[in-house]
């Protein structure tokens, strides 16, 4: 008798903490009007709302921020996708990214490809990493070596054309533990519980009809 716990606990407090808006103050009007624009067209209320859920359920998760076309836009980083690295004084100052884009099974041997990234505060480094020969190298092929700006970029190197890592992690508490791992000696004690008083009285209920039929 297990009930979708998770769910339910990501589902109350995210149902919850999305009727609050998210505000900004600032004596600027431009900046206000431009800050709504932003969250407008990048759909915030829908990234806020699965951001408190993947905080309940995981204890993080993080949005990326990237320029196209010179404007801003966001996309969202999973908490199993990302790995964060912060200085000695708290600052973030790099992010990496995993994404699986081959699985091949020969016989008994798998080989597995990633598209690996990782975000400095002035670059974005792009690899390939192949687990079978242990081997990671510069993405050449979607990133060959160019020039932007009178650069020279060798391969699987690009500014992100921001001052800074672009990358805002958003921690559920300070041990980054979600609410649902938080419950599960709970979960385990009230399933147990209630699968027990399920079959007990079931049983007893066998029982009177049998006696009745006798």
């Amino acid at each position: 008798v297990h009930k979708d716990y998770p769910n339910i606990l990501a589902s109350n407090k995210s149902g919850y903490l999305s009727g609050y808006i998210v505000e900004s103050k600032t004596d600027s009007a431009t900046t206000v009007e431009e800050f709504a624009e932003f969250e407008e067209e990048n759909f915030f209320k829908s990234v806020f709302n699965d951001l408190v859920r993947k905080c309940t359920g995981y204890g993080k998760k993080a949005i990326r921020l990237y320029l196209e076309g010179g404007i801003s836009q966001v996309a969202e980083l999973e908490p199993w996708n990302y790995a964060p690295f912060y200085s000695k004084t708290g600052e973030l100052v790099g992010v990496m990214q995993w994404e699986q884009i081959t699985d091949k099974v020969n016989n008994t041997s798998s080989q597995h490809k990633y598209r690996v990234s990782y975000t400095t505060t002035t670059e974005d480094l792009y690899f390939i990493a192949d687990n079978k020969d242990g081997i990671v190298y510069f993405d050449s092929n979607n990133y060959p070596a160019t020039v932007v700006d009178n650069l020279n970029l060798p391969d699987g190197v690009r500014p992100h054309g921001y001052s800074g890592v672009p990358v805002i992690e958003f921690k559920n508490n300070t041990d980054e533990l979600g609410d649902v791992e938080k419950t599960l000696d709970s979960q385990d004690a009230r399933d147990e519980l209630l699968s027990k008083s399920s079959t007990t009285w079931g049983a007893f209920a066998d029982v009177l009809f049998r006696d009745k039929t006798l």
